[in-house]
């Protein structure tokens, strides 16, 4: 029976990057399941996963996906286990239910559907390159697809022995200097490891002298094309990356949760790629808030969830330093503001307070600037596939700077707290803070103005917790 509500979401760290929820809500909305799926960051060990575990039950949620590096603490938080999850040790799903929690491990039904779908011409012999992480999944999904010789290599010996060991349907370990020596027997060979994700080193392998019928696999689905994926491509050979057995292995998941069996269609996986390629823009976010706000604590509150972040405080100190685009310019207007090459912000602040009048000269110069850098920041989050950009602009509304983004969020708390922050600053005066707040529009009046208004006067935990639920409620609203 369909959840009248369902509440779920993906712990891990980090977990930003997870395409887990766009996949949950792609499906609730196809079949009118109403609810939520977060990202759930949780950066600790196995204590704090446990704590993480305890909080979500006592808020009600349905269950979670989970992935690195808790999985093995996912396995031994639960209070039973599926078949599968038993038989592999760790556990990417779990349902809560009557107070208890449910473990079952998807992975291996993942990859055995993306296997099945590739259509294998023969399923004779096949090598799995990894034994950690996904590899045990990957070799039960193997056996379970028919293929009658499972040979398994690593770049550690002693772990593929260890994952031979451990299922006796493994045929043979491959010294992994000796596996590219000969890959002419096999039917299918499946990368598990990191090598040639974003940020590793490339997987080199000559496919020169494979059959024609192999098929090449890799579990990686960024970037969507591994350096050993192109190798086949090129070659001629039927390939497929990790991201039809991240769509495949979160049907049973939505299954346990709603009661609804999904299907993994042709236009889910068009629109995942599509994310992944960049050809979807990400939800433009503005923060802002008054100086002492916690802007700044909030904005790196959004970057642990996952979305990109920039800074225009951030941006303008790149003008200024030594070669930057602003210090010609400035110079020009005020040359008593330059030292050592660059642009010198305690000048610059002691020289506006004297001279007041002379803000505007140097604006003229300095937002088209700005404009620009944040203009290329959100390029490089739609090129990553970030889901949201969150921008920390301090005078957004003041500068009319709000008509571009889908969602504003105001930073707030008390105003004895803010001015404590802003004095506790080296170098700040009560002259200067008056300064700066005289140019600042009236707190009631921005968050008057905010779609979002996030509290930073309270515990970090409550602040963050304030943080989560304001984008979940962002990307529910236009990312999915």
């Amino acid at each position: 029976m369909t959840q009248a509500r369902f509440r779920g979401g993906i712990a891990g760290w980090p977990v930003g990057h997870s395409l887990s929820p766009v996949i949950n809500a792609w499906w609730r909305r196809e079949h009118g399941v109403t609810g939520s799926y977060e990202h759930l960051p949780c950066e600790g060990g196995e204590e704090e996963f446990r704590g993480l575990i305890a909080r979500l039950k006592r808020d009600d949620f349905t269950g979670i996906n989970v992935t690195i590096p808790h999985k093995e603490n996912a396995y031994r938080a639960a209070d039973t286990a599926s078949d599968r999850a038993k038989a592999l040790g760790v556990a990417n799903t779990l349902v809560f239910s009557g107070g208890g929690v449910h473990a079952d491990n998807t992975d291996e039904e993942g990859f055995h559907a993306a296997v099945m779908a590739a259509e294998p011409d023969r399923k004779t012999r096949a090598l799995v390159l990894g034994a950690g992480g996904a590899a045990p999944a990957v070799c039960m999904a193997l056996h379970r697809a028919g293929f009658e010789t499972i040979d398994v290599t690593n770049r550690t010996r002693e772990r593929a022995e260890a994952l031979a060991a451990r299922f006796g349907f493994l045929s043979t370990v491959v010294d992994w200097s000796d596996f590219v020596q000969d890959l002419s027997a096999y039917d299918l060979i499946v990368n598990t490891t990191s090598l040639g994700m974003h940020g590793q080193p490339p997987l080199a392998i000559d496919l020169s002298g494979v059959p024609d019928h192999m098929v090449v696999a890799d579990i990686i689905y960024t970037p969507m094309e591994t350096p050993l994926l192109a190798a086949a491509k090129a070659r001629g050979l039927k390939t497929f990356n990790g991201l039809a057995m991240l769509a495949y292995q979160a049907v049973p998941g939505f299954e346990h949760w709603t009661g609804i069996r999904p299907t993994v269609t042709p236009e889910l996986m068009a629109h995942l790629e599509d994310r992944l390629l960049g050809r979807i823009a990400p939800v433009a976010i503005a923060l802002t808030g008054s100086i002492g706000m916690g802007k700044s604590t909030v904005a790196d509150m959004f970057a642990r969830l996952g979305a990109q972040t920039w800074n225009a405080d951030e941006a303008v100190h790149r003008l200024y330093a030594e070669g930057g685009a602003a210090v010609e310019a400035v110079s020009e207007l005020f040359p008593d503001v330059i030292k050592n090459g660059a642009v010198s912000r305690d000048k610059l602040s002691a020289h506006l307070l004297a001279n007041p009048g002379d803000f505007p000269a140097l604006e003229a110069v300095v937002h088209p600037l700005v404009a620009q850098d944040r203009a290329l920041a959100f390029e490089r989050a739609q090129r990553a596939g970030a889901l949201a950009c969150v921008m920390d602009i301090p005078l957004l509304f003041e500068k009319h700077l709000e008509t571009p983004f889908q969602a504003v969020v105001v930073v707030t708390a008390a105003e004895a707290v803010r001015r404590r922050r802003v004095m506790d600053r080296p170098g700040m005066t009560g002259e200067k803070f008056n300064a700066i707040v005289a140019r600042q529009m009236p707190e009631s009046e921005k968050t008057a103005r905010a779609d979002y208004v996030v509290r930073t006067d309270l515990s970090l935990q409550e602040t963050a917790a304030e943080v989560s639920d304001v984008y979940r409620l962002i990307l529910e609203k236009y990312a999915y």
